[in-house]
């Protein structure tokens, strides 16, 4: 159970893959550099960037070259005019994050769009959110 939880104790695991040419200069730590996966802090992710700028080209690169068939910049543009806070009460609709106790932060399992427009429109986080996971 998460009595209480910050922005800046969540990170977001990116799998970046070598035809991505992303800039790395943002990432908090480098998971497994062999199969690309790359942890950066809330306010670093991309998904957060492009709605902070306005430029999803990163977003599109990194759902496109990642395979990410599930998502798409469409989705995630209604997702973000049209979220409800109320949402995330529902079981099917909580963030899941896992604990790593090496860097005493979360790493987000299901969730980085939500937690990105969260701290986009600068909403105090609930701890009934969320999820903890293995």
């Amino acid at each position: 159970m998460i009595k209480k939880i910050l922005y800046d104790d969540i990170l977001v695991r990116h799998w970046i893959l070598p035809q991505f040419n992303y800039s790395f200069k943002d990432v908090y730590k480098v998971e497994s550099i062999s199969i690309g996966h790359y942890l950066f802090e809330l306010h670093n992710c991309i998904h957060y960037k492009s709605l902070v700028s306005g430029d999803y080209s990163d977003y599109i690169k990194l759902i496109t070259t990642s395979n990410q068939l599930e998502h798409s910049l469409d989705i995630f543009l209604k997702l973000k005019d049209n979220f409800n806070l109320h949402i995330l009460n529902e079981e099917q609709n909580k963030i899941r994050l896992s604990f790593y106790p090496d860097l005493n932060k979360y790493v987000i399992r299901d969730g980085v769009h939500r937690l990105s427009i969260l701290l986009y429109n600068k909403v105090k986080l609930d701890p009934n959110w969320f999820v903890l996971v293995k």
